[in-house]
């Protein structure tokens, strides 16, 4: 039924090239350019590094905006047969690039202006070099704890925690502070080591009622 609907798709039709016409659309771009155009808007949106990027996502994209693309040998390619082509092309694209970046910079020459391609990928490269390495996708979930148990505290500063203005005088007592406090304190009575059964004997001999 394919074939018979999609004469681009009948057997026998050249082999899938990267940089082949996207059929359906309407200025004549290619996979190639399409592709960089659609990995450069996810890294926009997203702020990831190349290798976080699911080209089978990027070529679903490609085929929900034209359904055509991606033919070869009287087929439609299949998304995972089509995010691998996505990736290696990206890879060479970005390869290429940096070559030529590579000689301009040798050689002092400022070279022809840059495409739009150029421009695409060197955004790409540009968010890549900023984009944090671990993000939310990737990022790793805390160890849970076991049911049952509780996850003590962590005290980062074991130091008692203290007001400013609570911390205690160290100067020593003068005469009439440390007098005060020895009445207070009740620190003249000498103090008498006794039983319990001392002391109930004590408490019976001053009448005090026992229980």
């Amino acid at each position: 039924f394919e074939e018979e609907n999609a004469p681009h798709l009948r057997r026998g039709t050249p082999r899938f090239k990267i940089n082949s016409v996207v059929p359906g659309s309407n200025n004549g771009a290619t996979h190639l350019s399409i592709v960089i155009q659609e990995v450069k808007d996810h890294l926009l949106t997203n702020q990831i590094k190349i290798n976080k990027i699911n080209m089978k996502e990027i070529a679903r994209l490609v085929r929900n905006r034209f359904p055509g693309s991606f033919p070869g040998n009287g087929e439609i390619k299949s998304i995972k047969s089509a995010g691998r082509m996505c990736g290696n092309a990206l890879k060479t694209a970005i390869k290429k690039y940096k070559a030529k970046q590579s000689v301009l910079t040798r050689t002092g020459n400022s070279g022809p202006p840059e495409s739009e391609q150029d421009r695409s990928i060197r955004t790409i490269l540009d968010i890549d070099l900023s984009a944090p390495q671990h993000n939310r996708r990737n990022a790793t979930t805390a160890i849970p704890t076991p049911r049952g148990q509780q996850r003590r505290p962590m005290i980062l500063n074991p130091s008692p925690i203290v007001r400013s203005d609570a911390i205690i005088s160290r100067s020593h007592l003068t005469d009439p502070e440390r007098a005060e406090s020895v009445t207070a304190l009740n620190l003249g009575v000498p103090v008498v080591d006794t039983t319990y059964r001392q002391e109930r004997s004590r408490l019976n001999r001053d009448g005090a009622e026992l229980r």
